[in-house]
């Protein structure tokens, strides 16, 4: 695993002579820097959602406010 490619570079054999020889072809190979981003981005993405998250009121909790009496 390594950075990523545009082109992949491979090693066939001639049938004639038996001779190998390399064949480059147009082929993406996808790399480290895409996971790196991708986990960046979706530690930003929790970063803000914890950011901007509202901390919950305690009236408005479930059970809160509620006797055995009032049941």
């Amino acid at each position: 695993m390594g950075w990523s490619k545009s082109t992949e570079t491979r090693t066939e054999i001639d049938e004639v002579t038996g001779l190998e020889y390399p064949v480059t072809e147009n082929k993406y190979v996808l790399g480290v820097e895409l996971l790196g981003a991708t986990l960046a981005v979706s530690g930003g993405l929790l970063g803000l959602s914890l950011a901007f998250h509202k901390p919950s009121r305690p009236d408005k909790q479930p059970g809160a406010g509620t006797s055995l009496t009032q049941l």
